[in-house]
């Protein structure tokens, strides 16, 4: 770094000169280019000049030209205004003589058509008159056929044949009713005595099952008594105290020394099987003659029912029958009707001759209503040729007052085309001798061809004549200008070009000087910065001096390591030593906890080596849980086994004590079985019933649920009509209309009131609510008296207009949404404002009109004329007519 310093020194001399040269030589050449710049602008500038010189020279050398070839243009050219009104006075004119033409020609043509009409009128009239006459005599002709028919006897016929046929249908059907009734009766007596037989059948076997229950009952206590100690003698305990007896030695229960059952286990085995079949065959016995008494007992029971109610419906129909034959025999037919036998056939024959009756009436009644059909149709066809003739006669009096009309028109535009004739002729003559020198004697017949494209070429060839004329003194003008300034533009070449001169050669000067010093400052340190190669040098002896420290305390480091290292290896040796001794204790241990294990086992499993021992140690948990459970459900279920077993013995005890000393005959146990089956079957029977009847009820249920389900949805869609309906529900129409117009006078009111609030802030207009009914009556919030509502009557003249200006602007807003409103006219009623308020609405009409709309006010006030632009007068011209003027 030492070593280095001199030429560090020399390097930062030289660059601090090229910084202190480096100001004066941008300059200097930001001044030399700013000066070329100004030389190559000031170029093209003078250059530019140049060519709107030699333009300008052309522009009026080539309208003088024009100028002089088109001298016969100059007098229809400078008078041009003049001749511009008469001529387009005489196109008026020419199009007037037209325009009358073509209308007389078409009036002649309307005449000849009226006349025509006039005549196709009349004849059309005279078919009229002659079809009415046609149509009249067929009127009359309808008119007797119906006098020949008696529309009152006919409907005093079919009055008398409906009352026959009536009162046949109702002393047949009391007749119907009194047979259908006798025939119940009978039937019910019928099922009276089939119910009282059942009854009987049902007591009586309901007597014989109470009369063999208590044998059936004996016997099962027996039987149960027998198999209770048949039960104790086959007892575990019993068993293994024979198992334990010996011959010769006395019995440790009775003290015998002979055991006559101590080898009989097969016999007692068996008779157990056979009194536990007893006992299961009394028990069943016994409930089925509970059964059937109690299938019995409900048979007598519904019989005695249906025999109550059967009297009770005989009862009722004696009462009944005895109605109905006293309605029968006052009936007056029942004194015609024959005998019971043949009463059905007389009524079906009554009932055809009442409907053969009625068809032959009702083919009378076709006949007359054809008549009187006819007659209304003659009738409809004379009032209809009535009306046609009728207009017919109205048509021809119209033509013949259109003929007579168009004949005065034709009259009339005669005397306007003679008279429009003479006024051409004279501005023709006008116009003739100028439009002759500039055009020739023959300009009148180019013009009659097409006056408003002739007119239209003359005026263009007079707004050339103009435009060259201008063009002319424009182009000497600017030839005048240019000069001077192209003068001008040429001197300041010269300036410019002489100070570039000198900004060139100083820049030169300070160039050099600046190329000598960066070739010496490139040559040390190959002209890098002095500051960064000394930084470099720097930071090169610090990298040295940090890997030398580095190295020492790596150095440092790895022999502590090694000293760690050697002492963490002693007292590792010195923990195997301890383990091993550990682990040789630990085996001789093992060795001989096994061998006393293999001495000591009695029934364990063997372990033969340690192998074995680790693979048996190696069992987890839930292996030792699932085997402690297998255990407690083992010994569980010898304990609910011993509890059975000794039921079952007191049970046997018990039953055998009941037993009777002889036992039960057959056929009393086999009634008892019958009576069992039957009660069996009657259960049997009458679970199904109840299980159809619940299933039926389920469906039922089902059933009103989904019809319940479906009249709630109903109820609330009734509901939603229902409350539809009364709010805008009625039969004309009128709620409905009224409810749509509560909400259209809603959104009217939002667009009125945001025009109010530029035109009266402290009003707001607001719809009339009474009691919560609907309404469309208007009133108004006085913002500035708190809120206070008011009536529309209680408003001023000025805030009235206010307000109705406001309402109007609202309407235009809200047909804006669907139609465009481009116009607004406001009739009057701008008389009763004061000059603050009349300004105020002002404003915002001039609002409207700024945004795109024209409005329109019709009225007489003075003040209104300074803030208008455009008007319309209207002022009167004396004799009854007025002037119309726009300003």
């Amino acid at each position: 770094l030492r070593a280095a310093g001199p030429q560090l020194d020399q390097a930062k001399a030289l660059d601090a000169a090229l910084d202190a040269l480096a100001p004066g030589h941008t300059q200097a050449k930001s001044a030399l280019e700013a000066a070329r710049q100004q030389a190559r602008e000031a170029r093209v500038q003078h250059g530019a000049k140049s060519e709107e010189l030699v333009r300008a020279r052309g522009l009026v050398e080539a309208a003088a030209t024009w100028l002089a070839a088109q001298s016969r243009h100059e007098a229809v050219a400078t008078g041009w205004p003049q001749w511009e009104r008469l001529l387009r006075q005489a196109g008026q004119a020419q199009g007037a003589l037209a325009a009358g033409e073509t209308a007389l020609a078409a009036t002649r043509t309307a005449a000849d058509q009226a006349a025509g009409r006039d005549a196709q009128a009349a004849g059309a009239l005279a078919q009229a008159i002659e079809g009415l006459d046609t149509l009249e005599a067929n009127r009359r002709a309808a008119m007797a056929t119906l006098a020949e028919f008696d529309a009152e006897a006919i409907g005093a016929e079919r009055q008398q044949l409906e009352g026959r046929r009536e009162r046949l249908a109702a002393a047949e059907r009391a007749w119907l009713d009194l047979s259908a009734a006798r025939e119940t009766l009978a039937g019910l007596a019928r099922e009276s005595e089939r119910a009282a037989t059942a009854a009987a059948a049902a007591e009586r076997a309901l007597q014989e099952a109470r009369a063999a229950a208590p044998a059936l009952e004996a016997a099962m206590a027996q039987a149960e008594r027998s198999l209770s100690t048949a039960e104790l003698a086959c007892a575990a305990n019993v068993e293994q105290l024979r198992a334990n007896l010996i011959d010769d030695d006395p019995c440790p229960v009775c003290g015998a020394l002979e055991h006559p059952y101590a080898h009989q286990d097969a016999t007692l085995k068996a008779m157990l099987t056979g009194l536990r079949a007893e006992v299961d065959g009394c028990r069943l016995r016994v409930r089925e003659n509970g059964a059937l008494q109690a299938s019995h007992g409900a048979a007598l029971a519904a019989a005695q029912e249906r025999l109550a109610a059967l009297s009770q419906d005989r009862t009722a129909l004696d009462l009944r029958i005895s109605g109905l034959g006293q309605a029968w025999d006052a009936d007056p037919l029942a004194a015609e009707a024959p005998g019971e036998p043949e009463r059905s056939d007389w009524f079906g024959a009554q009932r055809g001759a009442v409907r053969d009756a009625l068809d032959a009436l009702a083919r009378r009644e076709q006949a007359w209503r054809a008549a009187a059909s006819a007659r209304d149709a003659a009738q409809r066809d004379v009032d209809g040729a009535q009306s046609v003739l009728a207009r017919l006669r109205q048509s021809a009096e119209a033509e013949r007052d259109t003929a007579t009309r168009l004949q005065n028109e034709l009259k009339t535009l005669d005397a306007g085309q003679q008279a429009a004739a003479t006024q051409l002729d004279a501005l023709l003559a006008e116009l003739d001798p100028a439009m002759a020198a500039a055009h020739g004697d023959g300009w009148q017949t180019g013009w009659r061809h097409d006056p408003a494209g002739w007119s239209q070429a003359r005026a263009a060839e007079a707004a050339q004549w103009r435009e060259q004329t201008e063009a002319q003194a424009r182009g000497a003008a600017a030839s005048a200008t240019l000069e001077v300034e192209a003068g001008a533009l040429q001197a300041r070449i010269a300036e410019i070009d002489a100070a570039g001169a000198r900004l060139a050669a100083e820049f030169e000067r300070i160039d050099g000087e600046s190329s000598a010093k960066r070739a010496a400052r490139a040559a040390l340190w190959q002209g890098r910065a002095a500051g960064d190669v000394e930084r470099e040098l720097s930071a090169a002896v610090s990298g040295a001096r940090e890997q030398v420290a580095a190295r020492q305390q790596a150095a440092n480091e790895a022999a502590q390591a090694e000293t760690r290292a050697r002492t963490a290896q002693a007292q590792l040796v010195e923990r195997i030593a301890e383990l091993d001794g550990a682990g040789a204790t630990a085996s001789a241990r093992l060795a001989d906890w096994l061998e006393d294990y293999r001495r000591q086992a009695d029934g364990l499993d063997e372990i033969q080596d340690t192998d074995e021992l680790a693979r048996l140690l190696q069992v987890g948990a839930a292996w030792l849980a699932q085997e402690r459970s297998a255990l407690n459900a083992i010994e569980t279920g010898v304990a609910n086994a011993n509890t059975v077993l000794a039921e079952r013995r007191a049970q046997r005890a018990a039953h055998l004590e009941s037993a009777p000393p002889e036992g039960q005959p057959m056929d009393v146990i086999q009634a008892m079985v019958d009576a069992l089956v039957v009660e069996r079957q009657a259960s049997i029977e009458a679970a199904t019933a109840l299980r159809l009847r619940a299933m039926q009820d389920d469906e039922r249920r089902r059933q009103a649920e989904s019809s319940l389900a479906e009249i709630e949805r109903q109820q609330a869609v009734e509901q939603r009509w229902g409350k539809l309906s009364e709010l805008i529900g009625s039969s004309d129409g009128k709620k409905f209309r009224n409810y749509a117009q509560q909400f259209t006078l809603d959104v009217l009111l939002g667009y009125a009131n945001e025009h109010l609030k530029q035109l009266a802030r402290r009003y707001r207009l607001e719809r009339v609510s009474y009691q919560g009914m609907p309404s469309l009556a208007l009133m108004v919030r006085d913002q500035d008296m708190g809120g206070e509502v008011r009536s529309v009557n209680s408003l001023s003249g000025g805030e009235s207009f206010l307000v109705s200006l406001a309402l109007a602007l609202g309407l235009a807003s809200l047909s804006s949404n669907r139609v465009r409103v481009e116009s607004l006219f406001i009739d009057e009623g701008f008389g009763s404002l004061d000059s603050e308020t009349l300004g105020v609405a002002m404003d915002a009409l001039d609002a409207l009109q700024s945004m795109g709309r024209k409005v329109g006010v019709i009225s007489h006030v003075q003040e209104m004329t300074e803030r208008i632009a455009t008007k319309v007068l209207v002022r009167p011209a004396g004799g009854g007519s007025s002037a119309v003027v726009v300003e």
